[in-house]
């Protein structure tokens, strides 16, 4: 039986590790995914200190504005955005400003590994 695939359907899964915290998203971050992952990551903040926080961005097909705006400020707050593919290190990219190889053009204290 075919499965019907929604290609708007956003997921987030949580890791809490003995040296990192980390989300891994797939599909859309967009409305109120925005909110929802917001609030996951409010809850999870309050246990994790110390902790680097990663965020695995390589099944994202797309971002929106307000999800941007989330993950920039994560970003500059010294979160790691990772990808392994190049449709998610384009959003890394985006977001970051930052070119392939991870040199970065601005000033942020965070680390996007998009090479």
């Amino acid at each position: 039986m075919p499965v019907k695939k929604d290609n708007n359907l956003f997921r987030y899964y949580m890791h809490d590790g003995p040296h990192a915290f980390s989300f891994e998203l797939s599909g859309v971050l967009a409305g109120a995914a925005v909110g929802e992952l917001a609030q996951a990551w409010r809850t999870a903040s309050s246990t994790v200190r110390g902790q680097a926080f990663v965020i695995d961005l390589s099944y994202v097909t797309e971002v929106d504005e307000a999800g941007q705006r989330m993950l920039r400020q994560w970003f500059e707050s010294g979160a790691e955005l990772v990808a392994k593919w190049p449709a998610a290190r384009a959003i890394i990219r985006s977001i970051t400003g930052q070119a392939p190889g991870g040199s970065q053009t601005g000033d942020r204290s965070g680390l996007a590994r998009i090479c």
